[in-house]
């Protein structure tokens, strides 16, 4: 699957690279409330005022806070930063991490992941 893609301009703030974004009155800012909807992930970073490139679905890679094991669901932290999702929350892709000599591994905080981004992302009801 490859990844969709959209382009924007920034809100009053730099965007990050890798971090989930929102839209805000028709700009795109980092996104920053926990488990919130989000439009996708920056693919680049950004100065306020600047048109930037937002994944929106597909394969890409994410700044984490959390660790993940392969096909754990993600949301955003209220840093932009992939976690994992409580009930409510919405779930905005899935940790898919690429093979390294034949073997798939969890991730580790802090690290930068490869996810599936969801185009259409839903809450989790348990």
């Amino acid at each position: 699957m490859s990844v969709q893609t959209i382009l924007g301009k920034v809100g009053a703030s730099t965007v990050t690279a890798f971090r989930f974004v929102k839209t805000n009155a028709l700009v795109i800012d980092t996104a920053s409330a926990a488990g919130a909807a989000t439009l996708g992930v920056a693919a680049e970073t950004a100065a306020a005022g600047k048109t930037v490139q937002v994944n929106i679905s597909g394969f890409c890679e994410v700044d984490c806070a959390a660790a993940f094991v392969p096909g754990e669901i993600v949301t955003s932290d209220a840093n932009g930063k992939a976690v994992g999702v409580a009930v409510g929350e919405h779930i905005l892709g899935v940790y898919m991490p690429e093979p390294v000599d034949g073997v798939i591994r969890n991730s580790v905080s802090g690290e930068r992941i490869r996810i599936n981004l969801f185009a259409n992302k839903k809450t989790l009801g348990l």
